[in-house]
């Protein structure tokens, strides 16, 4: 499984290969089922040209699932921008995502509605501007306009930064900026109840609560950033003291987070005595309570991966087939790029991938190192070898990013990690009992 991901990831990257070879799909399911009909027909007698065979075949696989996703994102680009060039007088959206900023709010929003027309089933999505900042928006909110949206322009530049390609990529291709007379905002227009038959209300239920527990933004924010990865009320002066200490890490959804959760389940069915006569129940039910988890957080790249793998752990750990940590990292990777192929390019991807088997590769071959030291020192210095191996793997991705790399990140880590897991563990049990 994981050379499968690492072939489909090949794939994906060469895509624009098949492009400028001008194959369409039809050739490349042909490719496809021919390759796997004749690995299949010698695997035994030739298994090197079976082995090219397969390569070939989970190239072409990806080629097929790109060409699939870029063809529908080229003709519904064209068809949102003959919408938008038409006289119309009312545009709806619903917002999904936002961002407040001292003078304005970025949104994702979903445009739902064009004058009478209910168009939400085209799954239309926009980039909005704001002017001023909106203290009172919510994922529940709709805004009301007459102004069209704009398609995102393409760099003017030679290597200019290219954000009509960076959005597309989101399933994102037009703009609209919308100043305080350009539109209306609305709460709940569904009537939906901020309660938990929909995993958004029961997340922005969730954050409320939180809000009445912590009443001071600035710890409000942080809290949220750490249990939910809601990072919307964060200001700017924050994230950089997180990120130049090397501990952004703990403000995001990931491995860690999940991990936490998977211990807080695990724990408390561990006094439900009959549970452990049935490890599939028990397994299906810890499993479930991380898919909810990763689900309010809106699902990111690195809660998905992290979930997916302890899913499978789960499940062959209950059936007395546990596998391979490596199989576990391609089967993540194999789900995640098949359902999104676009997620090759998400820096939340490629960190998240890369810091894992950082942590995989190179702490098994230095942990041997602790065996003489003793236990308070060993948990302390295996502290620092997770920091230190997770950063082996991203540390040129950083460079290239960010162009800055805090070299003092393993100090955080000794504060950072063991105040997180207090933090989660806490605010959980807070939400708990509110």
């Amino acid at each position: 499984l994981f050379k499968c991901a690492i072939l489909l990831t090949l794939g994906i990257l060469s895509f624009p290969i098949s492009k400028n070879l001008n194959v369409n799909q039809f050739e490349l399911l042909a490719l496809l089922g021919l390759c796997l009909l004749l690995s299949f027909a010698l695997r035994k007698k030739n298994p090197f040209p079976a082995s090219l065979l397969i390569i070939f075949g989970f190239v072409s696989l990806a080629w097929l699932r790109c060409h699939d996703i870029t063809s529908r994102q080229e003709r519904k680009a064209s068809m949102i921008t003959e919408l938008f060039n038409k006289n119309h007088k009312a545009y709806r959206y619903a917002i999904t995502k936002f961002k407040t900023k001292q003078t304005y709010t970025s949104a994702e929003a979903r445009l739902i509605k064009i004058d009478s027309y209910d168009v939400a089933r085209y799954d239309i999505n926009c980039e909005l501007f704001i002017k001023p900042a909106l203290d009172n928006i919510s994922e529940l909110s709709y805004i009301d306009t007459h102004k069209a949206a704009q398609a995102i322009n393409s760099p003017a530049n030679p290597g200019e930064f290219d954000h009509k390609k960076y959005k597309s990529r989101q399933n994102i291709y037009h703009t609209c900026f919308l100043n305080d007379s350009d539109y209306r905002l609305y709460h709940n227009i569904r009537s939906v109840k901020l309660s938990a038959k929909s995993i958004l209300s029961f997340r922005i239920l969730l954050r409320q609560k939180l809000k009445a527990i912590l009443p001071d933004n600035s710890s409000y924010s942080v809290a949220a950033a750490m249990i939910f990865g809601d990072k919307s009320d964060m200001d700017h002066e924050t994230m950089n003291t997180f990120s130049n200490t090397g501990s952004i890490h703990i403000l995001a959804v990931s491995g860690l987070h999940v991990g936490i959760i998977f211990l807080i389940i695990n724990k408390l069915l561990a006094r439900i005595l009959f549970l452990n006569k049935f490890p599939k129940t028990k397994a299906l039910i810890i499993a479930c309570g991380i898919w909810f988890y990763v689900f309010i957080c809106a699902a990111p790249d690195s809660a998905s991966r992290a979930a997916i793998m302890l899913s499978a752990y789960l499940l062959g750990s209950s059936t007395g087939r546990p596998g391979a940590v490596y199989n576990y990292i391609g089967l993540a990777a194999c789900c995640m790029l098949l359902a999104d192929v676009n997620s090759i390019y998400s820096l939340g991807f490629k960190f998240s991938f890369l810091a894992l088997m950082g942590i995989i590769y190179f702490h098994g071959k230095l942990n041997h190192l602790l065996q003489s030291f003793k236990p308070i020192f060993r948990k302390a210095t295996q502290a620092f070898l997770i920091s230190f191996t997770a950063q082996i793997f991203v540390f040129p991705l950083i460079i290239y990013y960010f162009n800055q790399f805090a070299t003092y990140f393993w100090l955080s880590s000794f504060v950072a990690i063991p105040f997180a897991y207090l933090i989660i563990v806490s605010g959980i049990c807070s939400l708990s009992l509110q």
